[in-house]
């Protein structure tokens, strides 16, 4: 916009998927960073519809750079401009404060700043960086922090920009390989007691992501279960035959995606009864609470989140 036409740059006419293209901040970091840090002040056209200025627009992708430069959003979302531009340029004025060279150095320990470092990575599909960043997660969050509150909401938010077209299918296969690999090592991780209880996490048959599996095993792994793993796609005997050798005391399903409903719901009834009722069966996935009608038994449990899984497996380990 022309600084001529100022009227022009403050009017508020642009949509929040408009803003997201022009600046590559994913929608959700927008609506955070204008909620919680004040960052922007969008207008509502009636009850919902965020509308942005071309203002608006340049200083979320000053405070983008910013970010990207090592420094913390709480420190510079309030900033104005002037001092934006000035730290955009390395200028040591007075605006590069103490305070704010000091957070340039130390490592990010919100879970929100970690995922957006986790949104910057993949955007640039720079493996090492993503890699670092859930590293240094799992250093400064619990192990259930980290995977509720960065993992899980960084999968999602990659999986609804590829809907929306803000990331290819190679950001998200890119994200997918490196979060899979860095699950697989939380999953050795588990160093627990003699007296654990023993978990079976997999995928029923007909479900090939595992992504969700794995997570909830690394979650199971943090509270004091001994996880074992068996990946993906195991039919429901497999499944009974695995608890019974590991004499397991929970079983944890993923389902993610919605094959016939009449088939899972077989594979599932099948399950019920060649476990029995003494093991208990956790599932839980985007498309698990399709099949909660068609199961009951008081030992099987569908949870609608990691947290709620948390909260189901902890209490079971405290008993």
């Amino acid at each position: 916009m022309s600084a001529e036409n100022p009227i022009a740059e403050i009017k508020k006419v642009f949509p929040i998927g408009y803003v997201a293209l022009a600046t590559g901040l994913s929608p959700h970091v927008i609506r955070v960073w204008e909620r919680r840090y004040r960052a922007v002040a969008p207008v509502r056209e009636g009850k919902k519809r965020r509308l942005y200025s071309q203002n608006d627009i340049d200083r979320l992708k000053l405070l983008k750079r910013s970010c990207m430069q090592g420094h913390r959003i709480g420190s510079v979302a309030m900033l104005d401009e002037g001092a934006l531009h000035r730290m955009d340029r390395n200028d040591q004025s007075a605006f590069f404060s103490s305070k704010l060279k000091n957070d340039r150095s130390q490592p990010f320990d919100d879970p929100f700043e970690l995922l957006c470092a986790c949104e910057s990575a993949v955007r640039h599909m720079d493996a090492q960086a993503l890699l670092l960043t859930l590293r240094r997660a799992d250093t400064r969050l619990s192990r259930a922090s980290l995977l509720i509150e960065v993992v899980a909401p960084f999968m999602k938010m990659v999986g609804d920009e590829w809907y929306a077209k803000s990331l290819g299918i190679m950001h998200e296969h890119f994200a997918s390989n490196v979060v899979r690999g860095f699950l697989s090592d939380l999953l050795d991780q588990g160093t627990p007691d003699e007296h654990a209880p023993y978990m079976v996490v997999t995928t029923p048959a007909g479900q090939h992501c595992e992504m969700g599996a794995m997570a909830a095993g690394a979650v199971a792994t943090g509270i004091g279960w001994k996880v074992f793993y068996f990946g993906s796609d195991l039919p429901s005997k497999e499944i009974a035959a695995a608890a019974a050798s590991k004499r397991a005391e929970a079983v944890c399903l993923s389902i993610t995606c919605s094959p016939q409903e009449d088939t899972m719901s077989r594979e599932l009834n099948r399950l019920r009864r060649q476990l029995g009722r003494d093991v208990r069966v956790f599932i839980g996935g985007r498309a698990a609470a399709g099949y909660e009608r068609t199961v009951t038994a008081p030992n099987f449990h569908f949870f609608s989140s990691l947290s709620e899984f948390a909260g189901f497996i902890s209490r079971s380990r405290s008993v």
